[in-house]
């Protein structure tokens, strides 16, 4: 699946934040301060290394006028890339699509066997025996 440009999710701030600690790394975010993932590159820099964790790989671009930062994370078959003001912001957006697309690819070309559900709990990073 190629896609480089799916629309960004309309998430930013602490919303970004909270969808990344829940979606990304799968932790329930209740604080009122989640970890700033969409503003600190230090934060946004764990998500990459989650995901490339799990076999994804990384490109990060300064792209100039537009979105200013262009991130996109690959891996055979599927290319998701998102764009945003800065590179945190990129980079959160991009990981959010890895788990939208990459679930609904799987979905499509394997709708109910377990190892689709094998795939789909690697991309989000969870344990593949719950």
């Amino acid at each position: 699946m190629t896609n480089p440009a799916t629309p960004a999710p309309p998430l930013s701030g602490i919303d970004l934040d909270r969808a990344v600690e829940e979606r990304i790394f799968g932790k329930p975010c209740t604080s009122p301060f989640p970890p700033p993932h969409a503003v600190s590159i230090a934060a946004a820099w764990r998500v990459v290394e989650h995901l490339r964790g799990q076999g994804w790989g990384f490109i990060l671009q300064d792209i100039g006028p537009g979105p200013d930062w262009y991130a996109c994370f690959y891996r055979p078959g599927c290319r998701v890339a998102q764009g945003g003001a800065t590179a945190p912001e990129a980079i959160c957006r991009a990981a959010l699509s890895v788990v939208a697309d990459w679930t609904d690819a799987q979905q499509e070309q394997n709708p109910v066997t377990p190892s689709r559900r094998a795939a789909v709990a690697q991309a989000k990073g969870e344990d593949e025996t719950r």
